[in-house]
């Protein structure tokens, strides 16, 4: 596994490239807010805000005009420019620069939806089970995981990339950003959550999982 600050390194450097290389998942962020029923949310949390671009996106087009935005990311300049990005919200949007610990500084119950999107594949196994018990635990009853993740292979093609990718992760995992294609489902045991919508999409050879989950 890559180190967090090397992590940060590497978004700190990639800074508003990250929006060019975001059409890659921008199907899979579409089917996102689809399925994430944002027009009813009052309280959202994203972990990994980037740029805030998809923040951006929700706050003009999706959530109502009281629904509360709180941020975070590990980069630097992602939170800068995430910041900026998001200032016509200003009073209702944050954006936090936070460690890369799996907890998150929010209190039990306190959003209804939360937003990870291509950030899970960044935390070893054992972190991602706890980033997400950390959603179940801040999330009220009822509240709405909604993930996308970098996906295994669907097709030749993306089976392909996915190879690839992996074997360039295996020999240095910090010229993929820390990213290696995972399975986000076995992650949300059904005791703690209700899937609500899982689909694949696969663009340019890339699979995205996505997945929206009710916390029960």
């Amino acid at each position: 596994m890559i180190a967090h600050r090397d992590v940060k390194a590497f978004y700190d450097c990639l800074g508003c490239v990250e929006d060019w290389l975001a059409v890659i998942g921008d199907r899979a962020i579409d089917v996102l807010i689809r399925h994430g029923k944002f027009d009813d949310a009052r309280a959202v949390c994203e972990l990994g805000c980037g740029t805030g671009r998809l923040a951006a996106r929700l706050l003009r087009d999706h959530v109502a005009g009281e629904c509360r935005y709180l941020g975070f990311d590990l980069s630097t300049t992602m939170a800068r420019l995430a910041r900026k990005r998001l200032r016509p919200w200003s009073d209702r949007a944050v954006v936090v620069q936070a460690d890369a610990a799996p907890r998150i500084p929010l209190g039990d119950g306190v959003v209804d939806r939360f937003i990870a999107t291509y950030v899970i594949e960044i935390f070893d196994d054992d972190e991602a089970r706890a980033v997400l018990r950390e959603a179940h635990r801040v999330l009220a009853k009822g509240g709405l995981a909604c993930l996308t993740s970098l996906g295994r292979g669907q097709t030749p093609l993306s089976r392909l990339v996915c190879g690839l990718r992996n074997r360039v992760y295996a020999w240095r995992p910090a010229f993929v950003g820390g990213c290696r294609p995972i399975a986000l489902r076995p992650c949300l045991p059904a005791s703690d959550w209700s899937l609500t919508h899982h689909s694949v999409i696969t663009r340019w050879g890339f699979s995205c999982e996505v997945v929206v989950a009710e916390r029960v």
